[in-house]
């Protein structure tokens, strides 16, 4: 016996179950990009991937900022820092992490 598949609608679910997800992942990402924002602390750090919060870097990216190098805490890397003030709220993002060659 030879199944049949009709193309047209697996096509068409496979569409569904994309685009779903994709707008549940841009939901859950506004929600949380909006809670940041009205949140007290003073500098959230943003991670600067697009696929994990799509709407946050592409927010942050088209907002004016300035980029530095600047030493890590425990001073054993460079990182170079990308600082974005949106509404009110400073957010850093890391773009580069280099070690610190000691002489």
């Amino acid at each position: 016996m030879i199944l049949k598949i009709n193309h047209k609608k697996l096509y068409k679910f496979y569409l569904i179950i994309v685009l779903s997800t994709v707008t549940i992942v841009l939901f859950v990402d506004t929600i949380r990009f909006i809670s940041i924002c009205n949140n007290t602390y003073s500098t959230p750090w943003h991670s600067n991937d697009l696929l994990l919060n799509p709407v946050e870097t592409t927010i942050l990216l088209t907002q004016p900022s300035r980029e530095f190098w600047s030493k890590n805490y425990i001073q054993t890397q460079w990182w170079y820092i990308r600082e974005t003030e949106f509404n009110g709220k400073t957010f850093w993002t890391i773009l580069n992490k280099s070690p610190i060659n000691k002489i």
